[in-house]
């Protein structure tokens, strides 16, 4: 008898009931997918539209601004909505997969997995993080002590907090609280985090360059293509690189060369048109 391995749903393989060895051969070698390449250009075309998606959004900006009158702080909201909503139901799109197949849900097949989905935990992510980020563009312009500023804060902090509690208890948590027990895993978290946080900041030139230069939108959007040819040559580099020095070392010279990349990169988007 051997202890046969069983998908957890979370990207690491637990170990489940003892099967007998004939069991063990019959299923040890997954079937292969049929058409990789096909699978994988869907997977590349996916992650395009939406990334497409939100340079349209970003783009257009200063053109919704000025044709529906919005303020500075309303304006801002056209693009949290869309994350912050986007954010939570990947969350619960991606344990649908999980349950009902990969290929019914998107493409990649899997073995369905019996269970059931962590709606409370997904309801509170998003929920806690709109509130959050709700009181945080407000206080602009209402102040940090107003009331409309400290409720949804407060109400943003409690939520965050239930959301832990339940995934604690839950038994099949939307968010698995072991995932953040590697260090490893909590640092390049928190890393994306950051760096996200800070790619997100450097996309509203688009407005700067339509605002004050007054570029067309498509003149706009081309002014980020460099940025994307350089991450698109360096990113299919990554496991070459990998294989030659350590994941953080890889992570951090990366970071190191963002940094002082982007001032330059920016500077050279911003320059006055002759």
């Amino acid at each position: 008898m051997r202890a046969a391995l069983k998908y957890d749903g979370t990207g690491d393989v637990a170990m489940a009931e003892s099967t007998p060895p004939t069991a063990v051969r019959a299923s040890a070698a997954p079937a292969a997918p049929a058409r990789p390449t096909l699978i994988l250009a869907i997977i590349c075309v996916s992650c395009f539209m939406v990334i497409l998606d939100n340079s349209i959004v970003f783009t257009g900006l200063p053109r919704i601004r000025s044709a529906m009158g919005f303020s500075e702080t309303g304006l801002s909201w056209i693009t949290n909505a869309y994350v912050l909503v986007c954010g939570g139901l990947l969350l619960l799109g991606a344990r649908t997969g999980d349950l009902f197949g990969h290929r019914r849900v998107f493409l990649p097949e899997t073995e369905r997995q019996g269970g059931r989905f962590d709606v409370a935990g997904a309801f509170l992510a998003t929920a806690g993080s709109t509130a959050l980020v709700f009181g945080i563009v407000d206080a602009t312009d209402i102040g940090w002590t107003a009331p409309a500023t400290v409720v949804p804060l407060v109400a943003g902090d409690v939520m965050l907090a239930l959301f832990v509690a339940v995934e604690r208890r839950a038994a099949q948590p939307i968010v698995p609280l072991r995932l953040f027990a590697s260090r490893e895993r909590s640092g390049a978290y928190v890393t994306r985090m950051l760096y996200m946080g800070a790619m997100i900041g450097f996309f509203f030139t688009a407005q700067f360059v339509q605002s004050v230069y007054h570029w067309t939108p498509p003149r706009a959007g081309l002014a980020f293509l460099p940025m994307t040819l350089v991450n698109f040559v360096f990113a299919v580099q990554v496991p070459r690189l990998l294989e030659q020095a350590s994941r953080p070392r890889v992570l951090t010279t990366g970071l190191a060369l963002t940094m002082v990349a982007w001032p330059g990169s920016a500077a050279s988007t911003c320059t006055p048109p002759t």
